[in-house]
């Protein structure tokens, strides 16, 4: 919805770096440096975030980014710019949609299932749907225009910007059901517990938090190699800062647990960071 939204005259800074996180190539953490350099400019600029990433990735040299980000940067802002212009064009919302399918260079982000999350997970009550986010949208449209839309009292806007009222009060019907959805889906959960990793935790909080196989064998996760035992991946210290995290994540009780035994009875020492906790 944000990359839709951008397309709408006065569009504020939140949907143009949502799009811009969407749909710039790279990991997270690559993203968001992007993404913080633009807000860096912006800010000392006193201008729009849009136009502070307009300028940069027009430039030919940057003294931040090596030339594939800022030519990968372009091609995303000349990608939405042809799509905003597609819907001044356009009249139909259901076309823009589609087209947008063909136009993104992520087409998969539209092609995947929408019940799935980022991470993999499927949303909780919905898991069921199998619909792709293109036939979501689809479906909404067609929802949209036949019992909530009527487009004679927006006929003479509609011809002037093609389709760019429809898609705004389409996209403000979205955002307002989906805040009603949220507020019945917590109603609905409010006994549920949430099953996350420590690196999917960082910046929430809970009020109760369990932190299960707190072992050595994976907390910190070490691996045996001929015999003798090495760390895997992170070093010791990264470790130890993951597992300062995860405790951090509580706001009232935590509790820490760990296997005595494994399924071959096997005894299995506790995590060492366990006797680095104050007493």
């Amino acid at each position: 919805m944000a990359i839709l939204r951008t397309t709408l005259p006065g569009c504020d800074d939140g949907p143009w770096r949502q799009a811009l996180k969407t749909l710039l190539p790279g990991d997270k953490e690559e993203k968001k440096k992007i993404i913080d350099h633009v807000e860096k400019i912006s800010l000392a600029r006193k201008c729009s975030f849009i136009s502070a990433a307009t300028d940069i990735f027009s430039a030919k040299v940057s003294g931040t980014f090596k030339r594939t980000q800022i030519t990968q940067g372009r091609k995303v802002l000349s990608t939405l710019y042809s799509l905003s212009k597609f819907v001044e064009r356009e009249q139909s919302v259901s076309a823009v949609i589609s087209s947008a399918g063909n136009m993104l260079p992520q087409q998969y982000l539209l092609e995947k299932r929408a019940v799935i999350d980022n991470d993999g997970g499927k949303l909780l009550n919905e898991d069921n749907d199998i619909r792709s986010v293109l036939q979501f949208l689809m479906d909404d449209v067609s929802d949209f225009l036949s019992t909530h839309f009527s487009s004679s009292g927006d006929a003479n806007q509609t011809e002037e910007k093609g389709c760019t009222a429809t898609l705004k009060a389409f996209i403000d019907y979205i955002s307002l059901r989906e805040t009603e959805n949220f507020r019945s889906r917590k109603e609905e959960n409010k006994n549920s517990i949430t099953l996350t990793t420590i690196h999917q935790s960082k910046g929430l909080e809970w009020d109760v938090v369990f932190i299960v196989q707190a072992n050595d064998s994976e907390i910190p996760l070490l691996h045996e190699y001929n015999g003798t035992v090495k760390e895997a991946g992170c070093t010791l210290e990264e470790e130890r800062r993951l597992f300062y995290v995860a405790m951090t994540r509580a706001r009232k009780k935590l509790y820490i647990l760990h296997v005595t035994v494994d399924s071959h009875r096997q005894l299995l020492p506790p995590s060492r960071f366990l006797r680095e906790i104050p007493g």
